[in-house]
């Protein structure tokens, strides 16, 4: 870890990454949007149902918003047995 921090350095990434930066924020700040306004229409009605079972189908609702969705495939490949390719037998 340097003594002293350059601040520089800040300076000269975000020169070279600014504009892609900016391109990402059209399509970032509508999708989080979007996915908090249909987490908090899907979780109200949720929540008001009483007793443990409401309280549990509520936290899934969080919960699925804090897994990226590219992670699912990949717990999906994990848990699928695999199979043993054979040659087939010559007569």
């Amino acid at each position: 870890m340097p003594a002293v921090p350059y601040l520089t350095n800040y300076q000269q990434a975000w020169s070279q990454m600014g504009r892609t930066f900016l391109n990402s924020v059209p399509i970032t700040v509508p999708a989080v949007a979007f996915s908090v306004l249909l987490g908090a229409i899907a979780g109200f009605p949720l929540l008001q149902l009483k007793g443990r079972v409401g309280f549990v189908i509520y936290l899934f609702l969080p919960t699925g918003m804090l897994v990226p969705y590219q992670i699912v495939p990949a717990v999906r490949d994990r848990t699928r047995p695999r199979t043993i390719s054979r040659k087939p037998e010559k007569a």
